[in-house]
């Protein structure tokens, strides 16, 4: 298991990419509705906000009824954009070692 495995497995904030950081923070400048794709789960609404706390960097989604959804960035593996015309379509979040894709 690779140092960032470890850090996510034990519930560590582990820094991503700047490339990858830049697409979360173009879908909310955009208000672009997006599908959000963890290990665990998918959200869906527009993309919000980026909040900055002690515990890591967060990606803010506002839901269909308003209420806001709170994931951290570590923790998405594909951001889907539903809003067309868009900047871009999806993207693939690295993990240590991997290569981005768009």
């Amino acid at each position: 298991m690779d140092n960032q495995a470890a850090a996510e497995a034990n519930g560590n904030y582990v820094p991503i990419p700047c490339g990858d950081y830049e697409m979360l923070e173009i879908a909310c400048m955009d208000g672009y509705e997006v599908e959000v794709h963890t290990d665990g789960r998918t959200i869906v609404g527009r993309a919000d906000t980026l909040n900055v706390r002690a515990d890591g960097e967060f990606f803010v989604v506002r839901l269909a009824g308003g209420a806001l959804d709170t994931t951290r960035v570590d923790r998405i593996r594909r951001l889907v954009v539903r809003t067309r015309p868009a900047r871009f379509e999806s993207h693939t979040f690295t993990r240590s070692g991997e290569s981005p894709t768009h």
